[in-house]
C-alpha cells in the first residue's frame, strides 16, 4: 500500500500576490497541497490587526478553497519553526510523507533555518519555485539539503513571469507594515 503525503506551501504571504499564486499553479503533483500562512521566525513579528480578516482577504485574493487554506498557525500569533510543526506531523503520522513547497527566495536560505538538518530528514520532497536567483545559486541550495538528506528530492519548476513580484515591496508601496 502506497504511503500518504502532504505538501505544505508556507508562508506570510502578507500579501498575496502573483508569484505565491503562480507557485500554487506549478505544483502539479498529486499529493494534496496545504497553504499555511504563518509568521515567519526570521523577520520580526507583526500580528495582523485582525486574523479572521487577513484569512478572509488571504482566501477571496488567492481564490483558494478555504480546505486548502489552514489558519491554526496565524491563530498562534507567535513565531512558528517549521520544523517544530513538521516534527510534530510526523509524530503523529509517521507513514505520511512531507513535502515543501517554496520560493527560491526561502530555498536559498535553508542554511539559516531552525534544525535545518532535522526539518530536512523529515522530508520527502522539497518543490521550488523560482525567483530572481541564479541557477548557480539554486544548484549550491540543492547540494546543501541533498548533503544533509540524500535521499531527499529536490524539485525545481520552470522560470515564470512573476519572479519579481514581492509581498515586502507590495508592503513598502502601499504604506503597509
Amino acid at each position: 500500500m502506497p504511503s500518504e503525503a502532504v505538501t505544505f506551501f508556507g508562508g506570510s504571504f502578507n500579501p498575496w500576490h502573483e508569484g505565491h499564486s503562480e507557485c500554487v499553479r506549478l505544483y502539479q503533483e498529486s499529493a494534496p497541497l496545504i497553504v499555511i500562512p504563518d509568521y515567519n521566525p526570521q523577520k520580526e513579528l507583526v500580528r495582523h490587526s485582525s486574523i479572521e480578516a487577513f484569512y478572509q482577504e488571504l482566501l477571496a485574493v488567492s481564490g483558494l478553497p478555504a480546505t486548502q487554506v489552514y489558519p491554526g498557525m496565524l491563530l498562534k500569533q507567535t513565531k512558528n519553526p517549521t520544523f517544530f510543526w513538521v516534527q510534530e506531523m510526523k509524530e503523529r503520522y509517521p507513514q505520511l510523507e512531507i513535502n515543501l513547497l517554496m520560493g527560491a527566495d526561502s530555498f536559498k536560505n535553508l542554511s539559516t533555518w531552525v534544525e535545518i538538518r532535522k526539518l530536512l530528514s523529515l522530508l520527502s520532497t522539497i518543490f521550488v519555485t523560482p525567483r530572481l536567483e541564479s541557477d548557480d545559486v539554486i544548484k549550491k541550495s540543492c547540494d546543501f539539503a541533498q548533503t544533509i538528506a540524500p535521499d531527499l528530492k529536490v524539485i525545481i519548476f520552470p522560470r515564470h513571469a512573476f519572479e519579481h513580484v514581492s509581498s515586502t515591496e507590495i508592503r513598502q508601496k502601499n504604506s503597509l507594515p
